[in-house]
């Protein structure tokens, strides 16, 4: 009877303090989704999108296949929307890259042509880490933000992309 008491005492807390850190990562994970698309202009579309709706929007562009996943790009858009074929992928199925040479689109406010010592500004103020110490790849959480430059000084094109967490050994 005392170890079954014992047992309840301690696993009892275990579990809720298991429970707190699930939560929280989910939490965190949908924040910083919910946080990149409200501050992406991309048309009609988002991360985490499905595919579906997409080409309801865009139509079916061009398919492009590749490891792991597939793209459709939209030339007439100057976008690639990239999108995982790995079930175990958070975002399977749905939209998980953009990549951007439109001058209409953004991400954080940043467009392409704006210069590089503002682009740096701004996605450093939201809370994006340069990555490896590159100066054209920030990461926040499971998400990234790249950056191709002209002569290192004007924004060329803009990648947005999720990478999952759980995925990231795995090679295709």
């Amino acid at each position: 009877m005392k170890l079954k008491k014992s047992l309840i005492l301690v696993g009892t807390p275990l579990i809720i303090f298991v429970l707190i850190l699930v939560c929280f990562q989910l939490q965190s994970k949908s924040t910083t989704l919910n946080d990149i698309n409200k501050n992406l202009d991309v048309g009609e579309i988002k991360l985490g999108m499905p595919e579906g709706a997409v080409t309801q929007y865009w139509g079916q562009g061009e398919i492009i296949n590749g490891f792991g996943g597939h793209r459709r790009e939209y030339i007439d858009k100057k976008i690639k929307v990239e999108f995982s074929d790995d079930r175990d992928n958070d975002l399977y199925q749905k939209v998980g890259s953009l990549e951007f040479t439109n001058t209409n689109y953004s991400i954080f406010l940043i467009k392409v042509g704006d210069e590089k010592n503002i682009a740096m500004k701004k996605i450093l103020s939201n809370g994006f880490k340069p990555m490896d110490n590159a100066q054209d790849r920030f990461v926040k959480g499971e998400f990234y933000i790249t950056f191709t430059f002209t002569d290192q000084r004007i924004i060329e094109s803009i990648q947005i992309a999720f990478a999952d967490k759980d995925l990231r050994s795995r090679s295709y």
